[in-house]
C-alpha cells in the first residue's frame, strides 16, 4: 500500500475508511457506512427532522 493511503487511513477525518485495495486497475476502498454518515455535516440536523415527521 503506497505511504500516500496509510496517511489517508490514519487520518481522523477520515475515520470511517477502513482499508483500501488495488485490484488490477481498480481502487477500492472499504469505508463504515454508519460512520460515514454520522461525519457527513448537517446530517444530525436531518435525523432529528426524520425522527420527528414519523
Amino acid at each position: 500500500m503506497p505511504n500516500e493511503q496509510i496517511g489517508l487511513l490514519g487520518n481522523q477525518k477520515t475515520g470511517y475508511m477502513h482499508g483500501v485495495a488495488s485490484i488490477g486497475n481498480l481502487l477500492v476502498t472499504i469505508i463504515d457506512s454508519q460512520i460515514f454518515v454520522s461525519s457527513l455535516e448537517g446530517v444530525q440536523v436531518l435525523q432529528e427532522y426524520i425522527y420527528s415527521h414519523q
